[in-house]
């Protein structure tokens, strides 16, 4: 949020803040104060949309960061003669109409439009006192929609991830990821507690890029950013450094940098609908690559079975099956895993 909306309107900033010193220290008063006024103005009319805001945390946070910029801004008109806050108090302020939402849940885009006029009322109490906002204080903007987010020019569903037979939900709000993180933790901590799963893991580990190639399959070490090694030491620095608390850490890390969360379920747990969860998967896999975002699978909610039904209460689908758990965001490239060709596969 900061390189993308505050770094770039601070740039633009200390861009006015010479311009309009520069203007008062020739005895320009009255066009310095109008070159703060106009950015001032800009300030008021960006617009900041979260296509899938959830509960309104990055709207809120980007308010708050901006009305800071708005008190400089203010700040330094007072120290060019002009009444401080006279602007803010006229009604001519940034405001929640500039933060826009779309979330499909109701009840979230109730709270999201609730938390942006929550932290604008604390923003001017805390700066004018007791004076009054401007009437009326609340006003529907409607800047949060409730809907989906994600669809094509003609309004309809884009053909990624949407397969007859699959529900795929979403979750990019920080509370509902860290939701799903504490069911990888239970999962990751469970198989890390289980010897079988530790020795059938290490047997799929291909640690050099000659073994990878070999067999055209298992997991390949470089492709999660691990080392490659020699297979000679490789499995007995498995045993050495593979843990549960360092494993646990490391999924905290990688959950709360991604973008979000998506849960791939099929409407019925046979393999007919696993084939179709595959397929919902693999077209969401193709367009996320298309659009340079990074996917991985973090299934450890859904491969161990008492945290799967726990799972699935949570999502709010109890009497289904949820198969695949995948986050995703922005990251730099990795090496993929190789893979057999399919007429090697079938039986």
């Amino acid at each position: 949020m900061v390189p993308t909306i505050v770094d770039p309107l601070r740039a633009d900033w200390r861009i006015v803040q010479a311009a309009a010193m520069t203007l008062a220290n020739g005895g320009q008063m009255e066009q310095a104060r109008d070159t703060v006024r106009a950015f001032h103005a800009q300030l008021c009319e960006i617009r900041v949309l979260d296509p899938a805001c959830g509960s309104g945390n990055v709207l809120y946070v980007a308010l708050e960061l901006m009305k800071r910029l708005e008190g400089e801004v203010t700040a330094l008109l007072a120290e060019l003669g002009e009444e401080r806050g006279a602007l803010s108090l006229a009604g001519h302020t940034v405001d929640p109409h500039q933060f826009l939402g779309i979330e499909l849940n109701p009840w979230a885009a109730a709270v999201a439009e609730l938390v942006l006029w929550i932290g604008f009322l604390q923003w001017h109490f805390r700066t004018h006192g007791k004076a009054s906002p401007a009437e009326p204080v609340l006003r529907d903007f409607k800047n949060i929609e409730n809907r989906d987010s994600v669809l094509t020019c003609d309004g309809t569903r884009p053909p990624a991830a949407r397969h007859q037979g699959v529900s795929v939900q979403f979750f990019t709000d920080a509370a509902d990821c860290d939701a799903v993180l504490d069911f990888v933790i239970q999962g990751n901590s469970a198989q890390m507690d289980d010897p079988a799963f530790v020795q059938e893991l290490a047997a799929w580990l291909r640690l050099r890029p000659a073994r990878a190639v070999v067999t055209g399959d298992g997991l390949f070490s470089a492709c999660s950013g691990n080392p490659v090694l020699p297979e000679w030491i490789g499995p007995t620095l498995f045993g050495m450094v593979f843990r549960k608390a360092p494993e646990n850490d490391k999924y905290r890390d990688q959950i709360r940098s991604s973008a979000g969360i998506a849960v791939f379920v099929g409407d019925r747990a046979d393999p007919e609908h696993w084939i179709k969860v595959g397929r919902s998967f693999q077209r969401f896999a193709l367009q996320a690559t298309a659009l340079g975002i990074r996917n991985a699978h973090v299934n450890q909610p859904v491969e161990v079975p008492s945290v799967r039904s726990e799972f699935a209460r949570w999502l709010g689908m109890p009497d289904t099956r949820p198969d695949l758990v995948i986050r995703f965001g922005r990251a730099p490239a990795m090496p993929m895993s190789l893979r057999r060709p399919v007429s090697a596969v079938l039986v």
